[in-house]
């Protein structure tokens, strides 16, 4: 039997004296693509948070593929939103993308030739091993999202992790990095992002989880992302944009 990616029981996160999430469970199938759909303020950020361990769970149970996040945490990769992100910080491509292997290299981070041949790789696969040396400010907002997904080929984690992939980007941009982690799920990697548009959760996602503050649904998108648990998750009705939803 395959052990899932990740796997939530009864978990809820508490934020001074608030709660974040409550009660919350699901399992996330291994090698597929799953989206986190839910309202501002559902708790979307707070979940993948709490899947990486960075902040304390009030309660509940979270493994990632049978071990907990603390123990499995080399085998995750985070790319955060753009806008947690000091895109002033000087420093280049190369080197961004080269963070993905310092939980290999330890403290010394001494790079041989072959950690470089990885990263030039990893550029390659993104289309942007021509702006190696070019500063990240430099960049689009969809040139930058490329660089920490490369960040996250080289790393050559498991799961990955990304919080609104396609935040601040435009439309070409966004297509491009749907290709990239369709080829990394290929790969065999197991990718869970928080997402926004409604209306392209079907065509980028083999699965979803329905999130307001608690879990409505989650699965295959063909089987769950229903107009009925749409409705309940938003609060709202009549949503007759969601053609594609029974």
């Amino acid at each position: 039997m395959a052990v899932d990616a990740i796997s939530a029981t009864e978990l809820t996160v508490d934020y001074d004296g608030v709660t974040a999430i409550k009660d919350v469970d699901f399992t996330v199938r291994a090698e597929k693509l799953t989206a986190i759909v839910g309202p501002n303020g559902a708790g979307k950020s707070t979940l993948i948070k709490a899947l990486l361990g960075l902040i304390p769970t009030s309660t509940g149970i979270i493994s990632c593929f049978g071990a907990s996040p603390k123990q499995y945490r080399k085998n995750i990769s985070y790319v955060p939103q753009r806008a947690q992100i000091d895109w002033e910080f000087p420093v280049n491509v190369f080197d961004v993308v080269s963070m993905g292997l310092y939980g290999e290299l330890g403290l010394l981070r001494r790079f041989s030739s072959a950690h470089k041949n990885r990263v030039h790789s990893a550029l390659t696969d993104v289309d942007m091993a021509d702006f190696a040396a070019r500063q990240i400010s430099q960049l689009s907002g969809g040139q930058q999202q490329r660089v920490f997904l490369a960040r996250s080929i080289v790393q050559d984690a498991e799961l990955i992790l990304l919080d609104e992939p396609f935040g601040g980007i435009d439309a070409k941009s966004e297509t491009v990095i749907v290709d990239i982690l369709r080829r990394q799920n290929q790969n065999g990697k197991s990718i869970v992002a928080v997402h926004h548009d409604l209306s392209t959760v079907k065509d980028y996602f083999d699965d979803v989880i329905l999130l307001n503050k608690t879990v409505t649904a989650f699965g295959p998108v063909n089987n769950v992302f229903t107009k009925a648990n749409i409705e309940k998750t938003y609060g709202v009705s009549n949503l007759d944009f969601l053609t594609g939803c029974g």
